[in-house]
């Protein structure tokens, strides 16, 4: 197909959020890179009240545009006005694919949610688009937190909807040409917009950092604080810092803090930053001694790359990281990061330690991981195989 426009329908908070919108947003630079007209449209509210990063609901980024379905990107206070606003999103999304999208197009859907999809499926007949789906989760993921009902149209009904599939693992690929044979699909790496982080890196820095939601099961952030307790009596001019939200149904942020200090962290050596705005990260990992992911094993792991992971490594801060999934396919320890053990927060420590102990090694691995990033999650090259994969329909 003549392929002149891609918009990316998501729920994922635009400009300012966390991976997902990391990730759409190195997409949307590198179609722009490659030739190729890109716009966003979010079609639920993302912003609560307490506590709002994004108040703009249309607006331009490097020359694409972005646009929620709504006067504003805040939700309501109220439970039965949020649940208009879904339905109200719903409807301005049908309208919109209608009126707007044209047979020369195609949309990347970027969201778990079945309703929308099955918008946009409705849409397609009055357009031949092409209609992909983006995943970097296994679907075992979402399922957790849906009812029997939704459990039941995700797995039967949601990805047979759709014209092909970016996958993001090996893993995935194998998954879906099980689940889904007649659909086809192209393995798209982890993808980062390697220009943001092209800045100096601060020699002096005395922060070993972590960014992303605060949770146990995806990200390992007890095995972390477990880890840093193991060193900082050793090394105490280092402190840890951590930037994000609590995510989780039943811990919060007083969780970790009681945490730290029960393992004997003192109050002065850990910092909990909250959400950060991330048009700040790039700075803030040139800023950092090191950067640590403590990620367990388990079937997310085994199935996602972190986008945090890449950023991580397009900084060259030397990147400390478990072993898990795809991770040791392109990184070699102690060449381009350093690899711990999944779930053993005194393997991750000697890790620190390694790299500590002789920075200007941790310096060199710090540029090896650089480099691997450019190899491999070049926002640039992956939306190449992106547009050509699209154009073969």
């Amino acid at each position: 197909m003549k392929l002149n426009k891609i918009y990316i329908v998501t729920d994922a908070p635009i400009p300012i959020g966390m991976a997902p919108t990391n990730r759409i947003l190195s997409y949307a630079n590198g179609f722009l890179a490659n030739g190729i007209a890109c716009e966003i449209i979010i079609f639920r509210k993302t912003e609560n009240t307490v506590k709002i990063t994004n108040n703009k609901s249309a607006g331009t980024i490097n020359g694409f545009n972005f646009q929620y379905l709504f006067k504003s990107p805040i939700k309501s206070k109220y439970f039965l006005k949020r649940r208009i606003d879904n339905l109200y999103g719903a409807l301005r999304l049908l309208f919109f694919v209608i009126f707007y999208i044209k047979s020369s197009s195609a949309i990347i859907y970027y969201s778990s949610y079945n309703y929308a999809i099955f918008i946009l499926k409705i849409a397609k007949l009055f357009h031949s688009f092409i209609l992909i789906k983006e995943e970097s989760e296994h679907p075992e993921v979402y399922l957790r937190s849906q009812n029997l009902i939704s459990k039941f149209f995700s797995t039967k009904v949601h990805y047979h909807l759709f014209d092909g599939y970016l996958l993001m693992t090996q893993n995935l690929i194998k998954y879906f040409n099980s689940q889904y044979p007649k659909i086809p699909s192209v393995h798209i790496k982890m993808t980062v917009d390697l220009e943001r982080f092209s800045l100096k890196r601060m020699k002096d820095s005395k922060s070993l950092t972590y960014i992303g939601y605060l949770n146990n099961e995806k990200d390992g952030v007890d095995i972390l604080l477990d880890a840093f307790s193991k060193i900082t009596h050793k090394y105490p001019e280092y402190i840890l810092t951590l930037y994000g939200e609590v995510v989780s149904n039943t811990i919060n942020l007083e969780y970790y803090i009681n945490k730290a200090e029960t393992l004997g962290i003192p109050k002065n050596k850990i910092i909990f930053y909250g959400k950060v705005d991330n048009s700040y990260i790039p700075q803030i990992l040139a800023n950092s001694k090191l950067v640590l992911l403590a990620r367990p094993n388990n079937i997310q792991a085994e199935n996602a790359f972190p986008t945090k992971l890449g950023e991580y490594l397009a900084s060259s801060t030397p990147v400390v990281v478990t072993a898990v999934g795809e991770i040791p396919n392109y990184l070699k320890d102690g060449k381009s990061a350093f690899i711990a053990k999944p779930g053993d927060s005194e393997n991750f420590a000697n890790k620190i330690e390694e790299a500590l102990s002789d920075y200007e090694n941790a310096l060199q691995v710090g540029i090896n991981g650089r480099r691997v990033a450019e190899t491999h999650f070049n926002n640039k090259i992956q939306t190449v195989k992106i547009i050509k994969f699209i154009q073969e329909f």
